[in-house]
């Protein structure tokens, strides 16, 4: 008769034995590494969460395609800005034809006030780079001689520009 060569291993195990109070000792570390691992994963899913909240809510006003109105009073698209993952991009329309896109992200007071060379007296949301911002102001708002009925401008170093929103968010 041939011997199994794992019955000694077997009968070895089973000669250790482990005192009730150790095993106590060890089911509560257990325990308590579990606790501890199941916190640190619903924390890291509750900042996720609110930090995806955050992001998304607070510019949703700007993502959409805004046209831009010419002298003669035709509208022609000029912007769109999608938002993608974690980051606002803008696209430019140029003869019809849009660009590829920029990184944009939100414009601070004394930037766009740096950008307007004009100081700004309202709350407003904006997304912009060095070039340009879009910005959401009150509609009606006024500075100098720029009136913004719609709600919505172009800022850039040469002036402003009033844009019309024409499609809301992102593509």
């Amino acid at each position: 008769m041939l011997r199994n060569p794992f019955a000694r291993a077997a009968s070895a195990s089973a000669l250790v034995v482990v005192p009730a109070a150790a095993h106590g000792a060890i089911d509560a570390q257990l325990s308590q590494r579990r606790y501890r691992a199941c916190l640190l994963a619903m924390t890291a899913l509750l900042l996720a969460s609110l930090a995806t909240e955050c992001f998304g809510a607070r510019f949703d006003a700007l993502l959409g395609t805004f046209e831009l109105r010419n002298d003669d009073g035709s509208l022609i698209e000029l912007i769109r800005i999608e938002r993608q993952q974690q980051k606002y991009v803008l696209y430019r329309s140029r003869r019809g034809q849009w660009q590829p896109p920029v990184e944009i992200a939100a414009i601070s007071k004394p930037a766009l006030e740096a950008m307007i060379n004009q100081r700004m007296d309202v709350e407003f949301e904006g997304l912009g780079n060095g070039e340009l911002a879009v910005v959401k102001v009150p509609k009606g708002w006024k500075v100098g001689s720029f009136t913004c009925y719609s709600g919505y401008w172009l800022a850039t170093v040469a002036g402003p520009a009033e844009l019309q929103k024409v499609e809301s968010g992102s593509r």
